[in-house]
């Protein structure tokens, strides 16, 4: 089919399969620039990755969509970073370090701290210690 041909078609005409479309090329990353992504991926968001590889954040977002080695190399690298810093934190844990030993349990075995505060009160010339919840529960009674 020649431009001649298909520029005096029918412009309102729906597309056919035999007419080319244009339009910008889809972006894709070499097998160099997936690894790249799975690096990055530690340090980096999402939309940052974007900026890094001149896109759009939306075209990235598209890129990571339809290629899985796209996204898989940028999921691999999220969960090796975030598995080298537990490791770390872990090992603080072990060594006695307190609040690592305390953020590790609040975020991962479901442990709260909450703090106890008393509060002096004189009844009839005898003092009572009132304690009073800071977790947001009623107190028993």
């Amino acid at each position: 089919m020649t431009c001649e041909r298909q520029c005096s078609a029918d412009p309102d005409a729906p597309p056919s399969s035999s007419r080319m479309t244009m339009g910008r090329p889809r972006k894709t990353l070499t097998n160099e620039q997936a690894a790249q992504v799975e690096a990055l991926a530690a340090f980096l968001t999402v939309e940052q990755m974007a900026d890094y590889f001149g896109m759009a954040q939306s075209t990235f977002h598209a890129l990571m969509k339809r290629d899985r080695k796209v996204s898989e190399a940028y999921a691999r690298g999220r969960a090796r970073a975030i598995g080298n810093v537990a490791r770390g934190l872990i090992k603080q844990a072990h060594e006695g370090n307190v609040q690592a030993a305390k953020f590790y349990l609040e975020t991962q075995a479901g442990w709260k701290v909450t703090e106890r505060r008393e509060v002096d009160a004189t009844v009839k010339g005898e003092q009572t210690v009132v304690v009073l919840p800071s977790n947001g529960r009623e107190a028993d009674g």
